[in-house]
């Protein structure tokens, strides 16, 4: 763990009673100093049920029991798998979400999930049961190769020794293709962490910021993803020096990979990146608003549905406004603009602090409205859920797209303007979120997004700005 870091609110206590014991206990860490090291799992909870959830997750019902002792025996395969791991690496603590944080309706998840950031980042390694489908499976126990271990030795090459092996090393189908990396949650864990070391079916590999290796004693760079398994992120972001370019990118890249991944509840949306959109915003210096980055603030809301992927608004509690693609389930693209230096972004366009409760104090909680200039569109009749616009000649001079099919009637459909390409008057093109009128008066809600030549657009009252939920 990192000296001065923050402690989980719990870990489990791995030291047995006495020789031959099967027990371990729940431990409060309210009153340690900072520092002792813990283990952190990665696991994929697969479809438990309601009886596999109350005999091995902690509740209210079951915590002041598992604060004396609990028995291993009555744990799942990947947890008891954990457990030897841990012991092996000489670690007396273990974290793992199910266990260490209270689950159900009584239960402290909503304070826990918000602290997901210093528990892998503050946790001496993270274990990763990459080939385990769910908590029953295990990751201990891999089939039995089809082969040995052969390989032949080529000395004399021009850069050294080359080792050809029948044992194929790929990160890349074990890992990244893997169970595991394919929830969502499990995208910040890994960013977060500043070592793992990932359980495949094929074999164990090591991952951290100078590499990753394999079994086989294979040493791989990470390439694109490389950040994933950087202890220093995102500071490291930073100290690359990167221009504004190459952090748009990064962001993007990650916000259009974290939508394609999985979620067994689609309202963990906004909670299972935050932890990581946060660590961005300090890096970037900026604050953060429902994955919107205010220094990029009309690159990030540039997002639209990728390809026919049906995308469904997000009712639940945190009232996620409508121009965060937080707000919607489905994966989402962001529109690869011109260079950072070819664009011009309309000032109008602005965040604004929207309490309608003098009380509340949390800038989350209070919300925000997006304030921009409104247009209307112009020739263009609206049909089906994504639209070509062409001329008469049949050029293309935009695209529409709508966040889903519903929105048919052009009557309804209005934009508002984000920025435009630095370019001949008669050639300008304008980058637009479509909008309609909301439920409450003089406020508008997000639909789409578009990018159209100037020509389709026609400004009413060039100096009207409205606010958007």
């Amino acid at each position: 763990m990192l000296d001065g870091g923050q402690m989980p609110t719990r870990l489990i206590d791995l030291k047995r009673k006495g020789v031959g014991s099967d027990t371990i206990r729940l431990v409060s860490t309210k009153d340690w100093k900072q520092g002792e090291h813990y283990i952190a799992l990665s696991h994929c909870w697969g479809n438990l049920t309601e009886l596999q959830k109350s005999s091995w997750c902690t509740s209210p019902a079951n915590f002041k029991t598992r604060e004396q002792e609990f028995l291993v025996s009555s744990l799942p395969a990947t947890f008891r798998d954990a457990i030897n791991v841990s012991q092996e690496l000489g670690k007396r603590y273990l974290w793992i979400d199910s266990l260490c944080i209270i689950q159900g309706p009584d239960g402290d998840w909503d304070t826990e999930a918000e602290k997901m950031e210093t528990v892998f980042r503050n946790a001496y390694c993270t274990i990763a049961a990459t080939s385990a489908t769910d908590s029953t499976k295990g990751f201990l126990d891999r089939p039995p190769r089809t082969s040995t271990l052969q390989y032949a030795t080529i000395p004399n090459s021009s850069h050294g020794p080359v080792y050809i092996s029948t044992s194929i090393d790929n990160f890349s189908s074990d890992v990244e293709e893997g169970v595991l990396n394919g929830r969502a949650w499990v995208l910040q864990e890994r960013a977060l962490s500043r070592r793992t070391i990932h359980f495949t079916e094929r074999q164990t590999y090591w991952e951290c910021g100078g590499g990753i290796r394999c079994e086989s004693l294979t040493f791989m760079k990470n390439g694109k993803v490389s950040f994933r398994a950087d202890p220093e992120f995102p500071n490291s972001v930073k100290a690359d020096k990167r221009d504004n370019e190459a952090e748009i990118k990064l962001f993007q890249s990650l916000f259009e990979d974290y939508t394609s991944l999985g979620l067994s509840h689609n309202t963990d949306r906004p909670i299972a990146i935050k932890s990581l959109a946060i660590e961005l915003a300090k890096t970037f210096e900026t604050n953060v608003r429902y994955g919107i980055f205010e220094c990029y603030l009309h690159r990030s809301l540039l997002w639209y549905r990728f390809q026919d992927s049906p995308m469904e608004r997000i009712w639940d509690k945190s009232d996620i406004p409508s121009w965060s693609w937080m707000a919607y389930s489905g994966k989402i693209k962001f529109l690869q603009a011109n260079a950072y230096e070819s664009d011009e972004w309309d000032p109008n366009v602005q965040l604004l602090r929207n309490i309608p409760d003098e009380a509340a104090s949390d800038s989350e909680s209070s919300g925000f409205l997006l304030q921009a200039r409104l247009a209307s569109l112009y020739g263009i009749e609206v049909k089906g859920s994504g639209h070509v616009i062409r001329d008469g000649s049949g050029f293309e001079i935009g695209q529409l797209w709508f966040d889903n099919q519903q929105y048919s009637s052009s009557k309804e459909v209005l934009c508002c303007v984000v920025g435009r390409r630095k370019e001949p008057c008669t050639k300008q093109h304008y980058y637009v979120l479509l909008v309609r009128k909301g439920l409450k008066d003089g406020i508008y809600e997000r639909i789409g997004m578009g990018s159209i030549a100037k020509c389709c657009l026609q400004f009413n009252n060039p100096d009207v700005r409205v606010r958007i939920s």
